[in-house]
């Protein structure tokens, strides 16, 4: 697999930087040295103009090469001036010049211009120490831009790298599964806030992994939940039907007493593997559901007639409904029957002899609320954060005839939540229990 070579990035910076200070001070030396080159050549020019007879006391025109460009031109008094070499001339306009007589007029005129250069010496070559001592400024100038020129690259790098540093050692961190490491955001350029992205992926990561980890362990606590709810059943089936394979089930009532045992665990064990298929669909949002605008007062109304004769049974008061208007609910009429169902059975069950059951259903611009309230034993604190959960009880005691699964209040809550509602349990140990069904308004 193909790897880019690992570059260390505050001396590309400091490279890059130099580079880019280097590349400015050549371009503004190169401008400035060009209009002071057209000046010279302007001044020249004019020079010319003024005294043309006198141009071979002026300096050639000028020709930098590269040290020139790069470095400036050299000291003055030297390429570009006039040529202090040559012995003075007066010029037409000097009045303090040798006086001359008038006989003497024609003799004085000025001689032709190649006799003043015949008698000019060539100027002579400059040697390298001289160029190099002319030129000995320029090269302090060019070292000092050089070092400032590091020192800010550097500085600059520095600045730049310290947070690339600080992101690369919060990356390293999570990747080494390190979440909890937190990378310095201050500021709001880029790189704080890329130091904060990555701050708040390390939280929802850790989050998600919490999550993850206490599912696998609800899991397996579920797991074995229904290896112990199975194990029940399964057992009484089998010394049953051992019993009677080995003859011990003859006696008519002995035999009848038996089969009625097998047929109510048969019941159980159908009621609890039934409950798990519908919780698995909840769970994987496979649960069919038809909603339609159902009217809840004759719903619920049916639901209270449906558990009567339990009521009676176990003492337990059940009211029936209020009269009021009619409230109309769009939800799936027998998922909530179902929901119903479990919450007066919760109710009848656990409240004790002489408590009342109650349900009001009300609708406002809030939305609609359906209340299931008895005036039972309660529920202590310790156990109401856990009472949704599979298969746990406020009661371990079980009867041979209890025919709750354990998942009931969890399939319930989870019906609720498919259609779009919430279901919450308050209860206050010896005052009550209240199941309220909350639907917003739309």
């Amino acid at each position: 697999m193909f790897s880019a070579p690992k570059g260390n990035v505050q001396t590309q910076l400091t490279l890059a930087t130099l580079l880019v200070l280097f590349l400015s001070y050549v371009l503004s030396s190169a401008t400035s040295y060009y209009f002071m080159r057209q000046d010279m050549r302007q001044w020249r020019q004019l020079a010319l103009a003024q005294h043309p007879t006198e141009a071979h006391r002026l300096a050639p025109e000028p020709a930098w090469g590269f040290w020139d460009f790069l470095i400036g031109p050299p000291a003055p008094g030297h390429r570009h001036h006039l040529n202090h070499n040559a012995d003075p001339q007066p010029s037409s306009g000097d009045h303090t010049a040798t006086p001359q007589t008038p006989a003497d007029d024609h003799a004085a005129a000025p001689q032709p211009a190649a006799d003043d250069h015949a008698a000019q010496p060539p100027p002579p070559k400059e040697t390298l120490g001289q160029i190099l001592n002319d030129r000995k400024p320029a090269f302090i100038r060019f070292g000092i831009a050089l070092l400032l020129a590091l020192g800010t690259g550097a500085w600059l790098s520095r600045l730049f790298t310290r947070p690339l540093k600080a992101l690369a050692q919060g990356a390293q961190a999570f990747h080494g599964g390190d979440l909890e490491h937190r990378i310095p955001a201050a500021g709001t350029n880029e790189f704080a806030e890329v130091a904060r992205t990555m701050n708040d992926m390390a939280v929802r990561v850790s989050t998600q992994l919490s999550t993850l980890e206490e599912d696998g362990r609800r899991r397996q606590h579920l797991l074995a939940d229904i290896a112990h709810e199975l194990r029940g059943p399964v057992t009484t089936l089998r010394t049953m039907a051992g019993a009677m394979d080995e003859g011990l089930a003859d006696d008519p009532a002995r035999r009848a007493r038996a089969v009625s045992l097998m047929l109510i665990t048969s019941d159980r064990l159908l009621h609890l593997v039934t409950d798990l298929l519908e919780l698995a669909k909840l769970d994987l949002h496979e649960l069919p559901l038809h909603p339609q605008a159902t009217e809840l007062r004759g719903l619920l109304t049916v639901v209270l007639q449906a558990h009567q004769e339990a009521a009676a049974a176990a003492s337990i008061t059940l009211h029936d409904m209020p009269d009021g208007a009619p409230l109309t609910l769009t939800i799936d009429p027998n998922r909530f029957a179902q929901v119903m169902d479990n919450l007066l059975d919760n109710a009848i069950s656990h409240a004790g002899a002489g408590a009342a059951v109650t349900i009001t259903a009300t609708q406002d611009t809030g939305g609609t609320r359906v209340v299931v309230a008895d005036t039972g034993k309660g529920i202590s604190a310790a156990h109401l954060p856990y009472i949704f959960d599979p298969f746990y009880r406020v009661d371990n005691a079980r009867s041979p005839k209890d025919n709750h699964s354990g998942l009931g209040l969890r399939i319930a809550r989870g019906l609720i939540e498919a259609q779009g509602g919430t279901l919450t349990i308050q209860s206050t140990e010896g005052k009550g229990t209240l199941a309220i069904i909350s639907f917003p308004k739309g």
